[in-house]
């Protein structure tokens, strides 16, 4: 998924003001502009000029891998993915939309080596995980590994070699 995809899903604003947002503070680098306007064109080509097409756009290709319903329409699954897979910690889509616009400027400085990489034991990051993020992140875990028992332990017993996988406590305890 493209970051401009994702934008676009996010808030209904006009391709300017998207160029508008991502160019704030590089008015000037017509290195970044560039890049800027082609990522923009590259959303055109897929069809996805309005929300609501980015939204059934994205739908579409995720609703396999996020397994809803099929009562779901494809804006719905691209409402579940946005609400529950991208920037998690805010909670309006405006938000996001600001939080991916920050990133990408600051992701094009990196590349082009005018700030440095970020220290994870930084005093700003001790506390970017919360207890309830950790915790789903051991449901999610768990799941996957519970998705992936079953098939294995069915053919183990088609050829009669047993797996035992203890998923009934964690393993860090």
């Amino acid at each position: 998924m493209s970051f401009l995809s994702s934008a676009k899903a996010l808030v209904d604003f006009s391709d300017y003001q998207i160029y508008q947002e991502l160019i704030k503070g590089r008015e000037e680098n017509s290195f970044y502009k560039s890049c800027v306007s082609e990522m923009l064109r590259m959303v055109m080509e897929q069809d996805c000029m309005t929300k609501a097409k980015v939204l059934n756009y994205l739908g579409e290709r995720f609703r396999v891998k996020l397994n809803l319903p099929d009562w779901f329409t494809h804006e719905q699954c691209a409402h579940f993915l946005l609400d529950e897979c991208l920037c998690i910690h805010l909670k309006s889509d405006v938000e996001k939309f600001y939080m991916l616009c920050l990133m990408t400027r600051k992701l094009f400085s990196f590349a082009k080596q005018e700030c440095m990489e970020e220290n994870p034991d930084s005093l700003m990051f001790q506390e970017v995980l919360t207890p309830g993020q950790l915790y789903l992140m051991f449901l999610k875990v768990r799941s996957t590994l519970l998705f992936v028992h079953l098939p294995v332990s069915s053919a183990a017993v088609s050829t009669h070699f047993h797996i035992h996988l203890m998923l009934t406590r964690p393993a860090f305890i």
